[in-house]
């Protein structure tokens, strides 16, 4: 990726100051796309300074009672956008992390997938009876996933402990529930 300073001229400037990513990218001499990751990049960054209530972060839809209390403070609307989405948005630096179902997710060197809670597959069936009729109980872990370089951030790490605690709200109670591993 482009240095940030062009000729000592911060891209992210220059993004203030001209009507589009186009503009800055002829007068910096680079493409329209790296302009727009070094955007994504320092805003990223800048939402992470800011702390937890400033990330974007997505949750599937079968999560909604471990994070509703952290939804309502996220800026983001309350819609999934599927598996392969999320990636690609937490890889071009639009999420800051999302909570996927681990065996949803491809995993590559660039992401962690830090563990929130295990529970049986039952929870998120729409037909109680079915799981209490004797179905196999199959394993789920839920994850925070979030690009490895960021995971020791404390807004991160801020977030990941609440979406934890979101999960003990939500399913403590259940004898079949169980937390994540601790926070690194």
């Amino acid at each position: 990726m482009r240095d940030i300073l062009t000729a000592g001229l911060p891209i992210p400037d220059l993004l203030e100051t001209t009507p589009s990513t186009a503009s800055v990218a002829a007068l910096t001499n680079c493409d329209q796309s790296s302009v727009s990751r070094i955007d994504r990049h320092v805003s990223q960054l800048l939402r992470i300074q800011r702390g937890p209530e400033h990330l974007r972060w997505v949750a599937a839809p079968w999560n909604g009672p471990a994070v509703a209390q952290r939804h309502e403070a996220n800026p983001l609307p309350q819609h999934w956008e599927g598996d392969q989405r999320t990636l690609e948005l937490l890889g071009s630096r639009v999420l800051d992390l999302a909570v996927v179902e681990v065996q949803a997710v491809p995993m590559a060197d660039a992401w962690s997938a830090v563990p929130l809670a295990h529970y049986p597959t039952g929870l998120r069936q729409a037909m109680a009876q079915e799981f209490a009729a004797g179905t196999p109980q199959q394993t789920c872990t839920d994850v925070a996933l979030v690009r490895q370089e960021l995971l020791e951030h404390p807004a991160i790490q801020a977030l990941i402990n609440q979406l934890r605690h979101g999960y003990h709200q939500a399913y403590g109670h259940l004898q079949t529930w169980r937390p994540g591993a601790a926070s690194p």
